[in-house]
């Protein structure tokens, strides 16, 4: 079977209130391995980004203003999300956002071209219900921290957050919580 690790980056957290797509990040999983196939992209929003999505992306407003619309870049995201399972931490997040932008380029929603959408944030409550600190929610850092590399440490390996680093991890996640499976059952 065949997985995309998908990650986003927003100007806010609310598609429902304009936010748009700033940055998207795949890595495609194969047979239990990262494939070497990768998408990343960074999108001119035509709006700023919040003061907050800012400080967790740290993509600049000004850095995005020579870059494509997603909407001049869908056929490319199209064609490799196409046919796949989509990977995705905390699934409705980016779901949302990328449904609004398809919606918006005139095209089909997700569920049209790929063949089904695995939550981490659920696959990990279900596969380590008691594995993570109580106080730990079950957050990309953490399921990777416990699952992937005990000595993760955000602050040094993730500054700034970025889909394609984010897409990264989630596909060494993916492939930890799926290990000794060929598929995970969905």
């Amino acid at each position: 079977m065949r997985y995309v690790c998908l990650d986003t980056e927003t100007t806010g957290s609310k598609y429902y209130l304009g936010h748009r797509i700033i940055e998207l990040g795949c890595v495609e999983v194969i047979c239990g391995q990262k494939s070497g196939r990768e998408l990343h992209m960074y999108f001119n929003p035509d709006r700023r980004s919040d003061f907050g999505a800012f400080r967790v992306h740290k993509i600049s407003d000004e850095f995005l203003l020579d870059k494509p619309r997603f909407a001049d870049c869908v056929d490319e995201i199209i064609d490799f999300l196409y046919g796949s399972t989509l990977v995705i931490h905390n699934a409705p997040f980016d779901m949302g956002f990328l449904n609004y932008e398809f919606k918006i380029s005139g095209q089909p929603k997700l569920n049209e071209f790929v063949v089904d959408v695995i939550d981490t944030v659920i696959l990990g409550r279900m596969k380590l219900p008691k594995k993570l600190h109580p106080n730990q929610r079950y957050s990309l850092d953490a399921l990777y921290k416990t699952l992937v590399r005990s000595d993760y440490n955000p602050a040094l390996h993730r500054n700034p957050h970025g889909a394609l680093i984010d897409a990264r991890m989630l596909a060494d996640l993916f492939i930890r919580l799926n290990m000794g499976q060929e598929e995970i059952p969905i």
